[in-house]
This record gives C-alpha cells, sequence and structure tokens, in this order.
C-alpha cells in the first residue's frame, strides 16, 4: 500500500463513523465526548504557559472533528480554525457549533490526511488533541508537522496530545503502517519514553524540522489505553 491508500482507508473510516454522529450522540468520531468535555486537562495542558491574545491571535485545529475543541476554546482567539480529513466531520461541526450557540467565524477545511491546505505563517497557535496518536504512519506524521512549522508564524507554538507507552495494536514510532486496515484505535502510534519519561524520538523529529523549547508533561489518559496521555508544546523561532 501507499501513503494515498492509507489516508483513503482513514477518511472511509472517519466518514462512515462521522455519519452517525447527532447533536444527540456526540461520541462516535471522537468516542466518550462527555468524558473529555468535562475534564479540566484541556485547560491546564494543552495551552499551559501560553499568553494567548484573543484579540489577535489565529488559532488552528489540526483534526478537529466534530469541533469539540473549536466550541470549547471559540472565545480564547480572534479566530480558530478547523482542519480535518472527513468533510462529513466539519458539516457535524457547524452544527455542533450552532447548537451550542456560537456565531462561527472561522474556517473548516478538508485536508488530504498528510498535509495542512493553509498559507505560510498564519497561525499563531496551532494544537491537535486525539489525532496524532491515530496515525500509524511515521512518514506522514513527520509530512503533517512539517506543515504546522510551515504554517505558524515566527514565534509561534504547536500544542498537541499524544498516546505515550504502550497501548494494545500499537506501532512502533517508526513504523509505515501502509497497510493497516482501521484507525481511530484499532491501530495507533507508540511514543516511547526514556528513564526520564522523555519522548526521546518525537523531540528528535521536532528538533529535525525546527522546533525549539520543546516541552511534555504526562497525564493519566481520558479513556484511553496508552499508559499515560503526553502534551507537548514546541516553538517555530
Amino acid at each position: 500500500m501507499t501513503k494515498e491508500q492509507y489516508s483513503k482507508m482513514q477518511k472511509s473510516q472517519y466518514d462512515n463513523e462521522a455519519k452517525t454522529w447527532t447533536i444527540n450522540n456526540k461520541n462516535p468520531v471522537v468516542g466518550w465526548y462527555g468524558d473529555h468535555e468535562s475534564s479540566p486537562l484541556y485547560d491546564t495542558e494543552l495551552f499551559r504557559g501560553l499568553k494567548i491574545d484573543k484579540t489577535k491571535d489565529k488559532a488552528l485545529d489540526f483534526g478537529c472533528g466534530p469541533g469539540r475543541c473549536i466550541v470549547r476554546f471559540n472565545d480564547m482567539f480572534s479566530q480558530i480554525d478547523g482542519c480535518d480529513i472527513s468533510q462529513v466531520n466539519l458539516d457535524n461541526a457547524l452544527l455542533n457549533l450552532e447548537d451550542a450557540g456560537i456565531e462561527y467565524t472561522g474556517n473548516l477545511f478538508v485536508n488530504n490526511g498528510q498535509d495542512i491546505p493553509a498559507d505560510d505563517d498564519t497561525y499563531n497557535i496551532v494544537f491537535s488533541v486525539i489525532c496524532l496518536q491515530h496515525i500509524a504512519c511515521h512518514d506522514i506524521r513527520m509530512s503533517i508537522m512539517k506543515d504546522v512549522y510551515r504554517i505558524l508564524t515566527s514565534g509561534g507554538t504547536f500544542s498537541f496530545q499524544m498516546g505515550a507507552g504502550k497501548r494494545p495494536n500499537s506501532a512502533s514510532y517508526y513504523s509505515n503502517e501502509w497497510d493497516a486496515k482501521g484507525t481511530n484505535g484499532s491501530r495507533d502510534v507508540q511514543v516511547d519514553v526514556d528513564d526520564n519519561d522523555r519522548p526521546f524520538q518525537l523531540v528528535e523529529d521536532l528538533e529535525k524540522l525546527g522546533f525549539e523549547d520543546i516541552q511534555w508533561t504526562h497525564t493519566n489518559p481520558i479513556q484511553d489505553l496508552h499508559d499515560s496521555w503526553i502534551w507537548v508544546q514546541a516553538r517555530k523561532p
């Protein structure tokens, strides 16, 4: 299989799951919607230490799904856009925003699962939750993170979550599981850590792409079988 075939598999799975999403049943795609929505980790870990100016800072939610984080953080930024591999997810995000009473002025755009169709130097913050851990192909994750670097402004921050440590049916960090039959828990990636809980492979990849000031914290996962969740921040100089 190829990158394109892997991304086609992911798109098909997310499209199919998203078709079962409704305002009254928000669990499809994201899973355990209420548990995530009530967790304080998104507030304490995702943007920890960042000085966000809601009058001018723009953000992108990569892998936004049905827009749960866009709803949650809409008031934190001057504009928050969403990007997802599934147009069905994006259609659901609009329904979710409307249901939350938000007059949304951002942009929602579909991608090919491998890059981000946005202009250079556009966003002050790019964030991603429960997305990159579902991509069991190292080459694709690197392609996405390379594009994150490109679309960030100078001094901008990439803030994201991944599952760390072992998980059933997880792929090794550097493998490319082109022939994976499924995603979103059926074939995730394992982020290894050393004796100091440092995600050394991930840090090395971010450094190769030019990121600096790489920091991370570990927390318990939310309804996930990884050993822990790791929250990472990296700055574009």
